[in-house]
């Protein structure tokens, strides 16, 4: 006899659903609630910036885990500075096109991560 669900399929199906609420809901329905961990993985208080740095790949992870925390530091640090970067490029073309044509506005600061 069968049972009616042999490989937890719909019990894995549920979390799953419960879980990535923003990937299941339909669109224009309430905002998602934040879950910062929703992985299998639990680093302690280091899982968020473990996951970054392994861009969410669980094999890139486990290697990142026998980094020292000075190199995961550094390289999390690498990241930061670069979504820095991206996020001044931007904000340097809102401002170029604001003043093409005489707006007074001054350009947008480098962010301090950026600075030497």
């Amino acid at each position: 006899m069968c049972s009616s669900d042999p490989d937890g399929f719909f019990r894995t199906r549920a979390l799953a659903f419960e879980a990535f609420p923003e990937v299941f809901e339909k669109r224009g329905s309430k905002p998602p609630t934040q879950h910062p961990n929703r992985g299998t993985a639990d680093y302690d208080g280091w899982t968020s910036l473990i996951r970054e740095l392994g861009c969410n790949d669980p094999e890139r992870m486990r290697q990142i885990v026998r980094w020292t925390v000075r190199e995961a530091v550094l390289a999390y640090l690498k990241l930061l500075q670069q979504a820095a970067l991206e996020h001044h490029r931007t904000n340097l073309l809102v401002w170029a096109s604001r003043t093409a044509f005489g707006g007074g506005v001054k350009p947008p600061d480098v962010p301090k991560i950026l600075q030497p």
